[in-house]
């Protein structure tokens, strides 16, 4: 049996036929299935051992996401949205990137022209045109979309004013949130919609660097009013945030400095009091906060801090691994403790089985591992996952691992 199980393995991993059948409830449109971008295509396979289809054909795909219903997804290629049967089929090119799925119907929403947001409804392929901008954010139940309205001002050294605005999902009910300081310019980068509140960074001068290095965390209430800061300097990254599952707090890295291997750890915020809870330890890196579907576990990325005299960056990247821990920040474990590999940003499906991450080992080979994210030993779902941004085992430089897969 163990050397069917591995046969299989290399099977999918080279594209092979030998798969077991698919199980009830899992693959496209069932309840466990990963999409990931592989030379450069968008590939699915079924979860844990199902076969691996490639959907596309050509090149150039990059951040593939699941529908709701998991019977579509969509994907950027070009700069322009698509999106496809999980089945397979011709890909329909809609609005530009990036695009996001409504939270409970299968309802893309990607930028339109001049300055819209469109909305597709796979299957029917009925379209909306909606007043707004990218980067965009639906609410929890899919009824309204959050923006920042940034005015054209050509000439301009930088826009006069920006503001936080919401538009219900039909088109009407367009109003601003929220409006910041224009003296000194103040820009603003749309980060999350929690519950009853919008989260969005500062972005002072409107300068990129700013956002690179750290910034502040704002939060702004959905029905509108001034803005209160949750976190004084964080990265401005998507990915450094997790909604808890109910919408009560947030989990997210805090930290400044753009080095991820240094000055980054894991707070807990509720988002009615603002009360924190700090759930690292000193002397621990952390990034990549996961919450498990039943807000029970918290997965996440973590790795040595360096000590003075500063020690080798690479060294530290090198014992980057999983490691679960419980809602309240009790009883920390990492999964696995394999040397040869440094783990990186895990994601959990969406019933809870599994926990996704990749893995890069010292020739820069990148992997797509799955682990039930109780202890037992994780296995291999692709390897040989080919993508330019990938860096080998030992490099301080980050991925993008958004745009490589996604799991439901």
């Amino acid at each position: 049996m163990k050397r069917l199980f591995i046969l299989i393995l290399l099977l999918v991993a080279c594209g092979g036929t030998a798969a077991p059948a698919m199980q009830p409830g899992e693959g496209p449109g069932g309840a466990s299935s990963l999409a990931f971008i592989r030379e450069g295509d968008l590939t699915v396979l079924p979860l844990p051992m199902g076969q691996a289809r490639r959907l596309t054909t050509g090149g150039g795909a990059s951040q593939p996401r699941w529908s709701p219903s998991g019977a579509w997804l969509s994907y950027c290629g070009g700069g322009q949205a698509h999106i496809i049967s999980a089945d397979g089929g011709e890909a329909r090119p809609v609005g530009a990137c990036p695009a996001s799925w409504a939270p409970r119907d299968d309802t893309l929403l990607s930028g339109g022209d001049d300055g819209t947001l469109r909305l597709t409804t796979a299957g029917t392929w009925q379209e909306r045109t909606l007043p707004g901008q990218l980067p965009a954010l639906w609410n929890a139940d899919g009824s309204a979309i959050a923006f920042v309205y940034t005015p054209d001002a050509p000439g301009a050294a930088w826009p006069p004013a920006v503001s936080l605005r919401r538009v219900s999902r039909d088109g009407s009910d367009l109003r601003t949130l929220y409006s910041p300081p224009t003296d000194p310019p103040m820009g603003l980068v749309p980060a999350a919609w929690v519950g009853d509140h919008v989260l969005l960074w500062e972005q002072p001068a409107f300068a990129a660097s700013i956002l690179a290095d750290g910034t502040a965390l704002q939060v702004v209430p959905a029905s509108g009013g001034p803005a209160r800061v949750l976190s004084p300097a964080m990265l401005a990254r998507p990915d450094f945030l997790a909604p808890a599952p109910d919408g009560r707090s947030l989990i997210l890295v805090e930290g400044e400095g753009r080095d991820l291997w240094r000055n980054k750890r894991l707070s807990r915020i509720d988002l009615h009091s603002g009360q924190r809870t700090t759930l690292t330890k000193d002397g621990t890196v952390a990034l990549w906060p996961a919450w498990s579907p039943d807000g029970v576990r918290i997965a996440y990325v973590a790795a040595p801090e360096p000590g003075p005299p500063a020690s080798n960056a690479s060294e530290l990247l090198a014992q980057r691994r999983i490691w679960v821990m419980d809602a309240d920040g009790s009883r920390p474990r990492f999964l696995s403790n394999n040397p040869a590999y440094r783990d990186e940003r895990p994601r959990w499906t969406r019933d809870g089985r599994w926990l996704v991450f990749p893995r890069v080992d010292s020739q820069g080979r990148a992997s797509l591992w799955a682990s039930d994210g109780a202890g037992d030993e994780p296995r291999l779902l692709m390897s040989d996952l080919q993508q330019p941004t990938v860096t080998p085992l030992d490099s301080p430089a980050d991925t993008a691992w958004d745009a490589v897969f996604d799991v439901r």
